[in-house]
């Protein structure tokens, strides 16, 4: 008989530390047409969230169609990302895998691992007991223009056109001002919540729809020790800011951008 044709691949959510083997019940059903999440032991603690991946929607041709598919890669991504929310539990550290992180056999992944172990030690060591949250503030235009219109004033003794012109004028330069010292609120903002953290960093500005414009996008690496003073934090900027910005809180998730970071 000649060899068969190999019809599945190993795929990775995530790996788990932790004392004990972390259970796969309520893991949900993972990517379409995928076997339930299973382990493998990768040894010292370690454990890796495996499937079994049919290569007739997983393989190499199938992906690189499928990433021409937003609403695909978007259902792809929120599968996964279910999946590793379950492992993500107190006394246990998640390293997040990236989406469609494939091997060809069960023993290729935990080769893999074996091979990145020092990397990915540090990486477990550096977000152990820490989550990760997310931070991000926009200009709100109009609640900035009605800040504007309260702040203006003009002389007492002018025509209404004349008024009307003065308080045009002060309106847009206000919002001008607004948007050039947005800068240094960035940075002030950025590093008020970073006192809270363990690690932080700035991402890339995707700018949104309904005319905000952002002026921070950051991730932070939140102890669970701290967790309480940083949403304070938060409170406390949302407060400062809401009379022309928006401040928007999310998380906690597992550690995805430091754990880039770490490796």
């Amino acid at each position: 008989m000649g060899d068969q044709v190999k019809k599945s691949a190993t795929y990775l959510y995530c790996l788990v530390h932790a004392a004990s083997a972390p259970s796969c019940e309520g893991a949900g059903p993972g990517l379409d047409r995928m076997s339930a999440p299973r382990l493998l032991d990768a040894g010292q603690s370690l454990y890796v969230v495996a499937a079994d991946a049919p290569l007739s929607r997983y393989g190499e041709g199938p992906i690189s169609k499928g990433l021409q598919d937003l609403d695909w890669v978007a259902a792809c991504a929120m599968a996964h990302e279910r999946v590793i929310e379950h492992f993500a539990a107190p006394k246990r550290t998640v390293i997040p895998m990236k989406l469609f992180t494939l091997f060809s056999t069960d023993a290729r992944a935990l080769d893999y691992v074996r091979a990145h172990r020092t990397a990915l030690n540090k990486a477990i060591k550096h977000v152990a007991g820490c989550q990760e949250f997310g931070v991000r503030i926009a200009l709100n235009p109009s609640r900035a223009a009605a800040a504007a219109r309260a702040s203006a004033k003009t002389p007492a003794r002018t025509s209404k056109g004349t008024q009307f012109l003065l308080l045009k004028k002060q309106e847009r330069d206000f919002t001008q001002n607004l948007r050039r010292d947005a800068v240094t609120e960035s940075a002030k903002s950025y590093r008020e919540l970073a006192r809270h953290a363990k690690d932080a960093c700035e991402l890339p500005i995707v700018h949104g729809e309904g005319g905000a414009s952002v002026i921070l996008d950051a991730a932070f690496l939140i102890p669970s020790a701290r967790e309480k003073n940083f949403r304070l934090g938060v409170e406390k900027l949302t407060r400062r800011l809401s009379a022309s910005f928006d401040v928007t809180l999310s998380g906690p998730w597992p550690p995805y951008n430091f754990v880039k970071k770490a490796l």
